[in-house]
C-alpha cells in the first residue's frame, strides 16, 4: 500500500513537471528552430551612406544593425549578410566590412575589404556556403572578386576583375586592363584579355586535403 502511494506521488510529480516544460519546447521548436528572413531593408536618413538594417523573421520586425550599407538573405532564407563602413583601408577610406547574421546570435564579421561591396551571391557548394563579392573601386573605377566562407574566411581573390556568370559551383570572372575600365564605365564594350573560371568543390576539396594531411 505505502510502495503504491509512493509511485502516484512519483507519477503526480512527474505529470506536474511535463505540464510546466512542453508549452517551452513548443515555443522553443517555433521561434528557436524555423526561421524565414523576408523583407530585408536599409532605412536612411538623408544622404547617410549607412541606416538601419531591418527584416522579418515569423512575422515579427528585427532590428540587426544600425550602421549597414547594403544587405542580402541567404542560407535558404534563414541568415542575412550586410556591408558596413570598418573595412580595410582602400582609396579614400572607402573599404567595407562584411557581417553575418544568424538569428539568436550577435552579428559576425567575417571579412573587411579594401573596396566598396555592391553585391553578395550564394553558392552553395555540398554542405558549405560560399559567398562571392563583387566590390568596386572608387579610384580606378575597376571591381574586384572575392569569394569568403563563413566558416574558412577567404577562399580566393580576382583583383580588376567583372563576375560573368556563375554555373553551378564555378565562377567565371574576366580580367581586364587598367585602360579598359573607364571605357566600360561609358558603355563600350571591351571583351577581358583573360578569362577564368574557378571551381569552388575544387578549393573546398584542397581546403579538406590541407587539413588531413596538416600540410599548409
Amino acid at each position: 500500500m505505502r510502495l503504491g502511494c509512493r509511485i502516484l506521488r512519483q507519477v503526480k510529480r512527474l505529470v506536474i513537471l511535463l505540464a510546466a516544460i512542453l508549452p517551452l519546447l513548443g515555443q522553443g521548436g517555433t521561434d528557436a528552430f524555423v526561421h524565414s528572413l523576408t523583407n530585408l531593408q536599409v532605412e536612411r536618413k538623408g544622404d547617410d551612406l549607412t541606416g538601419i538594417l531591418t527584416l522579418i523573421d515569423n512575422g515579427k520586425t528585427v532590428e540587426v544593425a544600425k550602421r549597414a550599407i547594403r544587405g542580402w538573405i541567404v542560407t535558404d532564407g534563414t541568415r542575412a549578410v550586410y556591408s558596413s563602413t570598418g573595412g580595410a583601408g582602400g582609396y579614400e577610406g572607402e573599404g567595407q566590412s562584411l557581417w553575418l547574421y544568424a538569428p539568436g546570435l550577435a552579428p559576425r564579421k567575417l571579412t573587411a575589404q579594401k573596396f566598396a561591396i555592391s553585391d553578395v551571391k550564394e553558392v552553395a557548394v555540398g554542405h558549405n556556403r560560399a559567398l562571392v563579392l563583387v566590390m568596386e573601386d572608387g579610384g580606378l573605377g575597376a571591381t574586384h572578386i572575392a569569394v569568403i566562407d563563413p566558416k574558412r574566411g577567404q577562399l580566393l581573390t580576382a583583383p580588376k576583375a567583372r563576375l560573368l556568370r556563375i554555373d553551378g559551383v564555378s565562377v567565371l570572372v574576366g580580367y581586364q586592363r587598367e585602360g579598359d575600365w573607364e571605357k566600360l564605365a561609358n558603355g563600350t564594350d571591351i571583351p577581358p584579355f583573360r578569362t577564368q573560371s574557378y571551381d569552388l568543390r575544387q578549393i573546398y576539396d584542397r581546403i579538406s586535403t590541407t587539413k588531413s594531411t596538416g600540410k599548409k
